[in-house]
């Protein structure tokens, strides 16, 4: 995160925030065969984090935007957001 522009307790924030989502994706991916109910329910929390107050970071930082990432994993899918 060198470089982002956040001070250190941003960056540990936004690093356990990150983390917790990708094991929370992970969990559904292994426990369902797909379907958007899972994902609702995440993008639900992820929302709820950052408007209920307890995480002002990242609330500071999904709201300054910006063009969203582009990851290529090793299978050659594309993902963005």
């Amino acid at each position: 995160m060198a470089g982002s522009g956040l001070d250190g307790t941003a960056q540990m924030e936004a690093f356990a925030l990150l983390s917790g989502f990708v094991a929370q994706f992970a969990d559904w991916e292994r426990s369902t065969a797909g379907g958007g109910h899972r994902q609702t329910e995440l993008g639900a929390c992820l929302y709820a984090a950052a408007t209920g107050g307890d995480h002002p970071n990242l609330a500071r930082t999904m709201a300054e935007g910006g063009a969203p990432s582009t990851v290529t994993p090793s299978s050659g899918a594309r993902c963005t957001g």
